[in-house]
């Protein structure tokens, strides 16, 4: 009676604070815009589609700033741009974001932005060729681009009839997608077949190549950014899609246990460092039963703060990008150091007593059970009453 009613609180109290946030007014972005000014700069009147024009305390006009926005890994983020009279680009703001703050950080802190400064508001900004994007934080380096390019095309237009450069289409597969497809196909292959002999070595493999290479970890944000709808654009997030749409499918198909047992680089990172401490403590199964709870906390936790700043990334504790990435704040590397040397000698001690998100693979798993197991009663109950005789 108690599980009931602590589970029924929990969803009661996740619905309550999606609402409210839903509800909730968006911040005024005026005041946000004149914290990007310098000593003595003064936002003039708004103008069309989100420009100001930009003066000094006498009113000698010293550009424009125009805003947009665009879909991040995160969700919805917003740029304050500003623009010389000339048309060319001085400095670029994000002032609203919801990115997960190691990838985020990432890429402001590697200079990311500067690659803008001094082109001209009609520039394409497409990553790849006029801007090159942070390794590791591929999406959220376009989205960057993005609404730089929405907020300087519309000033373009409007303020400088200038023609408008066209952003190469993108969509098209490239290695790291292939490569991406080709690891979940050979994990299921391996599933399938149940060559456990093979699951460390691949193990091993899915730490250097999705972990460190690709940075394609599935995660909590991911999740709440579906339920909250913030989808990155298709085009420009193929890999976003084909790992979240990849394990979700495989995980309704096969259990949660193929991507934890076969697939996860932090899960892989784990059993390589228990071979040091050679997981010498093996807790009992009480227990584990004791603080299995604690991953269901964890998950209701980071998805409640998720939905309340309407931030997926707001309520992530997951140290996933502080190992792949090298990046993170002194809180973060803490939880990662912890995590890790309690790893070597508590096997996976991230997996059993904390992960968010194996905890939400357990919820998609027993949703599958449960389907099966009234398909199955149906099925029966069919045959029972069409058997001759009835």
């Amino acid at each position: 009676m108690k599980k009931r009613l602590f589970v029924w609180l929990a969803v009661a109290s996740l619905l309550g604070a999606f609402v409210y946030a839903r509800l909730a007014p968006g911040p005024d972005l005026a005041p946000l815009v004149a914290r990007t000014l310098q000593a003595g700069e003064r936002l003039g009147k708004e103008g069309p589609s989100g420009i100001w024009e930009l003066t000094d305390g006498g009113g000698k006009m010293l550009g424009y700033v125009a805003l947009g926005s665009a879909s991040g890994y995160g969700g919805p983020l917003t740029v304050a741009t500003r623009l010389d009279p000339a048309g060319k680009v001085v400095s670029v703001h994000p002032i609203t974001q919801k990115e997960s703050p190691g990838f985020f950080d990432t890429v402001i802190r590697g200079g990311y932005l500067k690659q803008f400064h001094g082109k001209s508001a009609g520039n394409a900004f497409a990553v790849g060729q006029d801007i090159q994007a942070v390794t590791g934080a591929t999406i959220t380096s376009r989205a960057l681009a993005g609404a730089v390019a929405g907020g300087a095309h519309t000033a373009g237009r409007k303020l400088f009839d200038l023609p408008i450069a066209d952003a190469p289409l993108l969509g098209v597969m490239g290695i790291e997608e292939w490569v991406l497809i080709g690891m979940l196909a050979v994990s299921v292959l391996l599933h399938l077949r149940n060559w456990t002999k093979l699951r460390l070595p691949f193990l091993a493999i899915s730490t250097v190549v999705m972990g460190f290479w690709l940075g394609s970890m599935f995660a909590v944000p991911q999740l709440t950014s579906l339920f909250l709808g913030y989808l990155p654009p298709l085009q420009e997030s193929l890999r976003w899609y084909i790992l979240v749409v990849g394990v979700l499918g495989l995980t309704i198909c096969f259990g949660k246990a193929w991507y934890c047992y076969w697939l996860c680089p932090f899960g892989g990172a784990q059993e390589l460092l228990s071979f040091v401490g050679k997981g010498m403590v093996q807790p009992s199964p009480r227990v584990r039963k004791t603080f299995a709870w604690v991953r269901w906390v964890v998950l209701w936790a980071s998805a409640l703060v998720g939905f309340i700043t309407l931030s997926p990334g707001a309520g992530s504790v997951e140290p996933f990008a502080t190992l792949f990435l090298l990046k993170g704040s002194t809180m973060q590397w803490a939880l990662l150091l912890t995590v890790l040397v309690s790893g070597m000698f508590l096997p996976r001690f991230w997996c059993n007593y904390l992960c968010p998100a194996g905890a939400a693979r357990d919820l998609i798993d027993l949703g599958r059970r449960e389907v099966m197991r009234r398909w199955k009663t149906r099925r029966s109950t069919r045959a029972a009453t069409s058997s001759p005789g009835r």
